[in-house]
C-alpha cells in the first residue's frame, strides 16, 4: 500500500506527518534532519503503527517549506 506523508521544514529539522492512508485512530508523526532522509522515517513509523514490514511500505513525501533552502 502506498501512503502520503507531508514534511514540512521547521529549521533545522523536517517534521513528518503521514497524511493518507494510516486508519482514522492513528497519528503518525517523526522527523528528520535532511530532506533526503525522510522517507525512512517516515516508513518506519507507518510499519510500527500498522505491524507491517517496513519493506512493503511505500511512501509518497510532499515537502512544504522547502522555499527556506532557495
Amino acid at each position: 500500500m502506498t501512503y502520503k506523508a507531508v514534511a514540512l521544514y521547521d529549521p533545522p529539522w523536517w517534521s513528518i506527518e503521514i497524511t493518507e492512508g494510516l486508519p482514522a485512530n492513528m497519528l503518525g508523526v517523526s522527523q528528520a534532519r535532511r530532506l533526503t532522509k525522510v522517507e525512512p522515517p517516515a516508513r518506519e513509523v507507518i510499519a510500527e503503527l500498522t505491524e507491517v514490514d517496513p519493506s512493503r511500505v511505500e511512501v509518497e513525501v510532499t515537502t512544504l517549506g522547502a522555499a527556506h533552502l532557495a
